[in-house]
């Protein structure tokens, strides 16, 4: 399988990465190539690059840049493992579920789902637990958005360690699985959560923080200089009747460019009873 961007990788090794904006990917199957979530389908996809210390960042409609790692390590600059982001030394919290019977019929209903990834998310949003798990304020909201836009477009800048910030641009869908709202310390927060079920494959650090990024540039009101996007992490997992979950959420989404590489977080554990089954 060869790398269709190699030739630019070697072309850039010893100088700054491109400035602003992106290079448009002009081979077939883009998001095979741009669109890598794990580390180890990347290092296969882009051994060479890799081992040169760079990584390929997704930039939206197609376009990409080339991203010099500061400690030329991508596999620690821009990816994050389970065990980094949640060490076994973080104790787990034991939550309760404030859910009805009648506030978790469908979930009872549809029990066949609810290994997948989102079906945890939305039924620990029913229990209350990640609520609680976020020091949000009561009462506590379970009603949410929709988790996508159709049509829209958004921009944002992503940090560049070697030179020039990029434009990160795109329309269309933003792929968010879960947006968890409430007050906290007199302001609206939102935790826009990209939610995992059990795994402990390395992710890349744009997916926990694009989609927040991309939502913060689409906020709309007077008021939204009041309103927190927080980027979250969400990884799940049953087990002897109860649902684990690991909690990381990374700081809020400003004025700055998004910085992709190593950005600071805070984790929690918590499990509550399953209370679907």
């Amino acid at each position: 399988m060869t790398d269709p961007l190699l030739s630019n990788v070697i072309a850039l090794n010893g100088a700054n990465s491109p400035g602003p904006g992106g290079t448009p990917f002009s081979g077939a199957n883009a998001a095979k190539w741009l669109s890598i979530h794990h580390y180890s389908d990347f290092s296969n996809r882009h051994p060479k690059t890799t081992t040169l210390g760079y990584y390929i960042c997704r930039m939206g409609k197609g376009a990409y840049v080339l991203m010099k790692s500061p400690n030329n390590s991508v596999k620690d600059d821009f990816y994050s493992s389970h065990d980094y982001l949640f060490p076994k030394s973080i104790p787990a919290i034991r939550y309760y579920s404030e859910a009805s019977e009648r506030d978790l019929l469908a979930f009872s209903l549809m029990r066949a789902t609810m290994d997948e990834e989102q079906s945890l998310a939305h039924l620990l949003l029913a229990t209350g637990a990640l609520h609680n798990a976020l020091g949000l304020e009561r009462p506590h909201s379970t009603i949410m958005p929709p988790t996508s836009k159709t049509g829209g477009k958004f921009d944002f800048k992503v940090k560049n360690h070697n030179g020039s910030d990029y434009t990160f641009a795109g329309e269309g869908q933003i792929e968010v699985d879960l947006i968890v709202s409430g007050i906290q310390d007199k302001r609206v927060k939102l935790y826009v959560i990209e939610a995992k079920k059990k795994g402990k494959k390395d992710i890349a650090n744009w997916k926990f923080l694009f989609p927040a990024a991309s939502v913060k540039s689409g906020l709309r009101g007077v008021n939204k200089g009041l309103v927190d996007v927080i980027p979250t992490y969400l990884h799940t997992y049953i087990e002897d009747g109860f649902i684990h979950f690991d909690l990381a959420t990374f700081s809020p989404v400003a004025g700055q460019p998004i910085d992709i590489v190593k950005p600071s977080f805070n984790s929690r554990r918590g499990i509550v009873k399953d209370p679907a089954k």
